[in-house]
């Protein structure tokens, strides 16, 4: 017998119905991505931005499926998928000109992609999917944001070594960047 939903869910205000409704969206985005993909993948700018589109909702899928109480084991088999839904999309930019390059996340603008980037983190954390935490640092690794941020380093720090040791962050509290 399965768990009813209003019992495993870990968000009182998240409605089954809210839940299945918000997935079967991802779900028509996603099939939407990949047609596009298939119609315009052929130009690398519009492959990495679809590829980034793509692995932006199935990070979203997650995070509604964590909040809906999904198992920990399902979880952390998809998180699995999320970080090469994003290792997709970087190898992707890595092929784009100078002049279109984008990076997988931009950290300091916006916010959104800062807290989705330790968001990723802190689920390989949480999950004891330490084995991850490599392949989410690769994607930043040597760019701009790397060894940039303190609040990054700190979790870094713990899973890989030799991480810098720094007291400035990208946001501060009321979220302008310092």
């Amino acid at each position: 017998m399965t768990t009813p939903f209003v019992a495993r869910r870990r968000q009182p205000y998240l409605g089954e119905q809210t839940f299945l409704s918000t997935i079967a969206h991802y779900r028509r985005d996603k099939n939407q991505g990949e047609q596009k993909l298939i119609e315009h993948g052929h130009v690398p700018r519009e492959r990495s931005a679809i590829l980034g589109f793509l692995a932006s909702f199935l990070w979203c899928e997650f995070q509604l499926r964590y909040t809906a109480g999904d198992p920990l084991p399902d979880l952390a088999e998809l998180l699995t998928k999320v970080v090469a839904a994003y290792e997709r999309e970087a190898e992707s930019s890595a092929r784009l000109a100078d002049d279109e390059y984008i990076p997988v996340f931009a950290m300091d603008d916006p916010i959104d992609e800062y807290v989705d980037f330790i968001g990723l983190i802190s689920a390989c954390i949480l999950l004891h999917r330490e084995d991850l935490i490599p392949r989410v640092h690769a994607l930043v690794a040597g760019g701009p944001y790397d060894a940039a941020d303190a609040v990054v380093e700190e979790l870094l720090g713990f899973y890989l070594p030799d991480r810098p040791e720094l007291d400035e962050w990208f946001w501060n509290r009321s979220g302008i960047r310092r």
